[in-house]
């Protein structure tokens, strides 16, 4: 699977700012996003399906699971090390840590909420 999303030297590569999905899809199905390059975030996106004749002018998310990441967490190893702190209120660093995520906007997932800010 992780060669499906090697990036052939023909197919360009731009930063995000003031591009949209919309023109890449539907020729590319498969497309690696990186978010954060300080933290290094890697999203794979797959478009398994485009839906001719949608009835909203928004994108609606169907399903989710787990928190939001705080923002600067330091990458995926940072972000082991976070979960490791925050989930252990024996660690020196645990009061620090949920009082930091507070401020951060770290929560469980809510699919009402995405969906309402999804709309605008």
């Amino acid at each position: 699977m992780e060669d499906d999303f090697d990036i052939p030297d023909s197919i360009e590569t731009r930063l995000e700012t003031h591009i949209k999905l919309s023109e890449y899809i539907p020729k590319y199905k498969r497309m690696f996003y990186h978010y954060d390059f300080g933290d290094s975030w890697e999203h794979h996106i797959v478009v398994e399906k485009i839906i001719e004749d949608y009835d909203k002018n928004y994108a609606v998310c169907v399903d989710g699971e787990g928190h939001t990441l705080p923002e600067d967490v330091g990458g995926s190893y940072g972000y082991l090390e976070f979960f490791e702190i925050e989930g252990n209120p024996q660690h020196p660093d645990h009061k620090n840590i949920k009082a930091w995520t507070e401020s951060q906007g770290y929560k469980e997932f809510n699919l009402k909420q995405v969906n309402e800010e999804l709309r605008f």
